[in-house]
């Protein structure tokens, strides 16, 4: 399905953060909902992954973390080709 979509599918990039168990979803999953989580994301070792690995490190929960950090849309390059 992803594929027909030109949506690229990858491993969670940071599984040690528990992303999924957070989620929203999660509560349904534990009912026995079928359910997925989509969230955009990076190639491994781009520059994407670097600017991620800076917000979390600096900024995420950080008194810094509020409604004036910029917002920087890049649509992200076909994974599939």
């Amino acid at each position: 399905m992803a594929q027909s979509l030109d949506v690229a599918v990858q491993d969670e990039p940071a599984p040690q953060r528990n992303i999924f168990i957070r989620s929203d979803q999660y509560s349904f999953i534990r009912m026995g909902v079928p359910s997925l989580m989509m969230d955009v994301g990076f190639e491994k070792g781009s520059k994407q992954e670097e600017i991620e690995k800076d917000w979390l490190k600096n900024l995420y929960h950080a008194p810094s973390d509020d409604l004036n950090q910029p917002v920087i849309y890049r649509p992200r390059p076909s994974m599939t080709g």
